[in-house]
């Protein structure tokens, strides 16, 4: 029986957001290796899941369509209707961006119905008010700003109906004024019927593009949108991500992540402990963050993750050519068979 439900969200019909999502469900297998995995996915996406075999990689696939094709607006569908969907008592919901290295707890005080952590970018309501503005939402701005890439649900009347009225306001704000996004709704429906709320350490959802130097003591490395629109290869996936955050090229993440490679421990540097001749804290904050970032990337193959993310990646770009070949002498076979059939009529 596991005692951790984790939820993921892919849509469309774009392998990549697949291959994010077991990434980081292999991630929280190695955290806790007695937690159950859950994808939430439309109709199209969970055909494409089946194709390339996926849905091995998750205990349960849970399917609900949106009237819009949109992988965007099928995600935040799917993401503000997670308490309706998810038959579970309880679940952390997890971005796909991400990987766990900790153990997340299971065990949140019973007057919790919902928790997140706050959005650490700066200035955030700069850029949520005036979609809540546009909507006629009320937002309060000297509370927390929630991210909503990690959560934590319960089963609770007020979880429940928390969840109805962020579906309420998403639908809303997406059919009347294209407000796709879906923080803006659920602060809203946060500060509006205030559940119990327990606003999580930031430790729970390190935010990478903006606070990579709580990197090393994290529960959870969140890559964020950002960090994503520059992988170009799904097999440099972990190596763009780190890249991205740390300002550094591929080749010198994998350069530091071979230094740290053969530690006794993951994290080879602590702010005290000695590289070389210099010491960590006394490095330039670029500096500083290269290291930890090559400290993340060594952590990363001590979990086999990165090892584990190529071979899958490997094959199913097998699986597709081989598809892809087959189709093609299919092809060759009809067409030839066809010509032959009206070259034998014309002679007839």
């Amino acid at each position: 029986m596991s005692d951790e439900n984790y939820v993921f969200i892919a849509s469309g019909k774009n392998e990549r957001y697949i291959l994010e999502a077991v990434f980081a469900s292999s991630s929280c297998r190695e955290a806790n290796h007695n937690s159950k995995t859950i994808l939430l996915t439309t109709s199209d996406c969970a055909k494409l899941v089946k194709t390339i075999g996926a849905d091995k990689d998750f205990d349960q696939i849970v399917i609900a369509d949106f009237e819009s094709s949109e992988p965007k607006a099928e995600s935040r569908f799917l993401k503000s209707n997670l308490r309706q969907l998810i038959p579970e008592n309880h679940f952390w919901y997890l971005d796909s961006d991400l990987t766990m290295r900790k153990r997340l707890s299971a065990s949140l005080p019973s007057s919790v119905d919902v928790a997140g952590a706050e959005d650490q970018k700066m200035n955030v309501y700069h850029y949520a008010l005036p979609q809540c503005e546009r909507a006629g939402w009320a937002l309060d701005p000297t509370r927390p700003y929630i991210n909503t890439g990690v959560m934590y649900w319960s089963n609770s009347e007020r979880a429940k109906k928390l969840g109805n009225l962020w579906a309420k306001l998403w639908l809303f704000g997406y059919r009347e004024y294209g407000i796709s996004s879906d923080q803006p709704s659920f602060n809203t429906a946060v500060q509006r019927l205030k559940p119990g709320f327990q606003l999580l350490d930031p430790k729970y959802n390190t935010q990478l593009w903006v606070n990579q130097m709580q990197c090393a003591d994290s529960y959870i490395w969140h890559y964020g949108g950002e960090a994503m629109k520059t992988v170009s290869s799904m097999t440099d996936y972990p190596e763009s991500c780190f890249s991205n955050a740390a300002g550094a090229s591929i080749d010198e993440v994998r350069l530091l992540g071979k230094k740290s490679a053969n530690a006794k421990s993951p994290w080879l540097m602590s702010d005290t402990e000695i590289h070389g001749k210099i010491r960590i804290s006394d490095l330039s904050k670029s500096s500083r963050v290269k290291h930890l970032v090559g400290q993340a990337y060594a952590a990363l193959d001590h979990g086999n993750y990165v090892h584990s993310l190529k071979l899958a990646a490997i094959g199913w770009n097998t699986n597709r050519a081989s598809g892809q070949a087959f189709a093609t002498v299919g092809k060759f076979f009809l067409v030839f068979s066809f010509r032959l059939l009206r070259a034998f009529m014309r002679k007839s």
